[in-house]
């Protein structure tokens, strides 16, 4: 049986959710208009319903790397490549950089984007009907502000500040 670790640690004014665990994937949910910064040293993993991207920034060659995989047993595979000039990337099912033909997946899903002051790349889910989920591993951390949801398996919590 695998345990899971979830590590919580408080700084200042800013928590820290850190997993512990092997192998083992938690979700946060990310709430509709609200953006999450991705990671420039990991691939992140972004689920849309049954589809599941891993997102690379490589910022030596200024290029963005998503890859794709959907299905029952994630046998389709999809591999896009973006220049940072292309920035913002769409993924949804019409008119966007990347479509896809799903009923879970929106219009206009999830944005990317990059903030040209700070220099970090974000990510918006654009209002969806069946949400977006980040999903973390090992060692991965992410800050936590304001009202936060994330799930460990089906079990969902709640990060509220008061």
């Amino acid at each position: 049986m695998a345990l899971f670790y979830i590590y919580f640690e408080q700084k200042i004014s800013e928590y820290i959710l850190r997993s512990l665990a092997n192998g083992i994937y938690f979700s946060l949910l990310i709430i509709p208009f609200k953006q999450i910064i991705l990671d420039f040293d990991h691939k992140n993993y972004i689920k849309m319903g049954t589809i599941i991207f891993s997102i690379l920034i490589n910022n030596e060659n200024k290029k963005i790397y998503i890859n794709m995989k959907k299905g029952s047993d994630m046998e389709e595979e999809n591999n896009y490549e973006f220049d940072y000039s292309k920035i913002p990337i769409t993924i949804g099912r019409n008119n966007c950089s990347i479509n896809i033909k799903s009923h879970l997946v929106s219009k206009t899903h999830i944005t990317i984007n990059l903030d040209k002051i700070n220099n970090v790349f974000y990510l918006i889910d654009n209002g969806s009907t069946n949400g977006t989920q980040l999903l973390l591993n090992e060692g991965k951390s992410l800050q936590l502000k304001g009202h936060m949801d994330f799930m460990i398996g089906e079990k969902k919590f709640s990060i509220i500040e008061k």
